[in-house]
């Protein structure tokens, strides 16, 4: 039968004791009685945010939103995002934990934690928690936490630290993953062409580990390090018109002097992609304008294709007027879809 508000509320109560994440039929009752689960949740999310700073058992409830919380999340933002108004959690951990779930959200509120960022992160004395609120303010607005970095620079003996920390924390091997976005904002050429310099100045390549000598547990230096390198190689395979000239202006960064080798290597094979583009023959442009496609000449060409295509077939089971969607039956084989598509 059905339930009762209050039976609702008592079986989220039960739910919120489940172990190893929430149960699979939390999100049903949730559709059904939004306002009981609801309740639950924000009266489970206050008494965490109150956890002490030296409490170590933290994986609870909002352990659980950040990381399998799905529509659950919907309930909490609001609630979540009025007390991190008010201040932080004195919980390193329940920060992180409340900061990832806002930016797995759907639709994430960037612009009031890209304020927040910008205001925690300077007023921050614990490292960890600047480092926490910077990596957050680098992915939203990532020019503007630059130029903080940059004056910081001029302020502070601890930036070695803290660059390398906030490498750590974006390279995303730290085992505290942080929270991402899918289109970090310092992943912009223009941003890359101020960050990158401060990396390699910061993450000096004279100071590197070496791990020749058999089996080890990376530390933040690793993970800095190979982020490093990995932030050369995003630069180069930008699909941004203007990556080419900002790589160019990179490789005379008097910081890049050990790399420049490297950098100028990577900005040839670049323009060698570029130039691989074959100018499109008379018939490509018949065809382009009748079908929007032409015979494919690479294999990025080819891959572009595909995805199209399955872009308008999306778009066709999702959107049209005579949609496809009834064609298959949920319950379907895979070999029948496979054949529908093809």
């Amino acid at each position: 039968g059905r339930l009762t508000e209050a039976e609702a509320a008592l079986a989220a109560r039960y739910a919120m004791d489940e172990l190893n994440g929430f149960p699979a039929w939390i999100e049903s009752l949730a559709a059904a009685h939004p306002a009981a689960v609801k309740q639950v949740l924000c009266e489970c999310v206050e008494a965490e945010w109150n956890f002490s700073a030296d409490r170590k058992d933290t994986h609870e409830v909002l352990a659980n939103l950040a990381w399998r919380g799905g529509t659950l999340t919907y309930l909490i933002r609001d609630k979540v995002l009025s007390l991190l108004a008010v201040g932080d959690p004195q919980n390193y951990a329940i920060l992180r934990f409340v900061l990832s779930l806002l930016m797995r959200h759907p639709n994430p509120p960037l612009v009031n934690l890209g304020e927040l960022a910008a205001q925690r992160t300077p007023a921050a004395g614990d490292p960890a928690v600047k480092v926490l609120w910077l990596s957050l303010w680098m992915q939203i607005d990532g020019e503007s936490a630059v130029k903080y970095l940059q004056s910081f620079w001029k302020i502070s003996s601890e930036l070695d630290d803290i660059i390398v920390r906030l490498c750590s924390a974006l390279s995303g091997e730290d085992a505290e993953r942080g929270p991402f976005i899918t289109s970090p904002s310092y992943l912009q050429p223009a941003c890359l062409l101020r960050f990158i310099p401060l990396v390699y100045a910061h993450v000096r390549i004279s100071e590197d580990l070496d791990r020749s000598g058999g089996a080890y547990s990376p530390t933040a230096r690793d993970h800095a390090e190979r982020f490093r390198s990995a932030l050369l190689e995003q630069f180069a395979k930008s699909e941004s018109l203007e990556a080419t000239d900002r790589l160019r202006e990179l490789a005379d960064e008097p910081a890049m002097s050990q790399v420049r080798d490297w950098i100028l290597n990577l900005l040839d094979q670049r323009l060698r992609r570029e130039a691989d583009f074959l100018p499109w023959t008379p018939t490509d442009l018949r065809n382009f304008a009748q079908y929007h496609e032409v015979d494919p000449k690479s294999d990025n060409e080819l891959f572009a294709i595909a995805q199209k295509r399955i872009r308008e077939l999306k778009r066709d089971v999702e959107e049209s007027d005579n949609s496809l969607r009834d064609e298959l039956p949920r319950d379907g084989k895979e070999i029948h879809l496979r054949r529908w598509l093809a």
